[in-house]
C-alpha cells in the first residue's frame, strides 16, 4: 500500500493564508467562518489550528502577508518619492496623490483593521494579536521613512511617534473617503498633502534646533 506524503508545513500554511484572505474580505472578520476556510483550502479544521492556533492569529498573520505583497507593488514609488530631492511641498503632494490612487485597493483592508481593532478592546486574544500587526505595519513603515533624510536625523524614539501618528490619520482619512461620498478626490489627496506637510515642516523644524 503507498503511503500518501503530507504536504511541507509551507504549503499548507500559504494554502491556507490565501484561502483566508478572500474569506476575509467577502464576510468581514466577524462572519468569516474557521470551518469554511479549512474547508475552501481543503484542510481540515485541525490543520489550520495546528498552523494558526485562533482565528485572531489567523488574521494577523493574513496581514502581514497583504503588507508583504504591498511592500513589492507599493512600497517602491513611496520610497522613490522620499528620495527625490525636491521642495517639501511636492514632495507631500505626490505621497498624497499616490495614496489617493491606491485607496479602492487599500479600503477593503482599512475596513477589515477597523473591525479587528473594535474588537481587540475587549478580547484579549485578539488584543495580542493586534499589537503584534502594527508592530509588523509600523516596522515596516519605519524602514520606507528611513530613505528620507528628515528621518534620519530625528531620534528612534521621535520617529517611531512620528511615523505612528501618520498611519492612523492615513488610516482614518481612507475610512472617512470611502463613508462620506460627498469629499471629492481632490479634496482627499488635498487633505493628506496637509498631513504631510506639516509632517515634514515639524521634521524640518526639529532637525534645525
Amino acid at each position: 500500500m503507498v503511503k500518501l506524503s503530507r504536504p511541507p508545513r509551507k504549503e499548507v500554511k500559504a494554502g491556507i493564508l490565501e484561502t483566508a484572505a478572500h474569506e476575509f474580505l467577502s464576510f468581514g472578520y466577524h462572519d468569516a467562518r474557521i470551518a469554511r476556510i479549512a474547508a475552501k483550502a481543503g484542510y481540515t479544521k485541525g490543520a489550520l489550528y495546528s498552523n494558526f492556533g485562533s482565528k485572531p492569529q489567523l488574521f494577523t498573520e493574513v496581514l502581514m502577508e497583504h503588507l508583504k505583497v504591498t511592500e513589492v507593488t507599493f512600497v517602491p514609488e513611496m520610497i522613490r518619492i522620499l528620495q527625490t530631492k525636491q521642495p517639501a511641498e511636492a514632495t507631500a503632494q505626490q505621497l498624497s496623490n499616490l495614496l489617493q490612487e491606491r485607496s479602492v485597493e487599500l479600503l477593503p483592508w482599512q475596513v477589515l483593521i477597523a473591525q479587528f481593532r473594535l474588537l481587540a478592546v475587549n478580547d484579549s486574544e485578539a488584543r495580542d494579536a493586534y499589537q503584534a500587526f502594527m508592530e509588523f505595519y509600523l516596522n515596516l513603515a519605519l524602514e520606507i521613512c528611513d530613505t528620507n533624510e528628515l528621518l534620519t536625523h530625528v531620534t528612534p524614539t521621535r520617529r517611531r511617534i512620528i511615523v505612528f501618528s501618520a498611519l492612523q490619520i492615513i488610516n482614518s482619512a481612507t475610512l472617512e473617503a470611502a463613508t462620506l461620498t460627498s469629499l471629492t478626490a481632490e479634496y482627499f489627496s488635498n487633505s493628506l498633502a496637509a498631513i504631510f506637510m506639516r509632517s515634514l515642516k515639524d521634521l524640518k523644524n526639529e532637525n534645525a534646533n
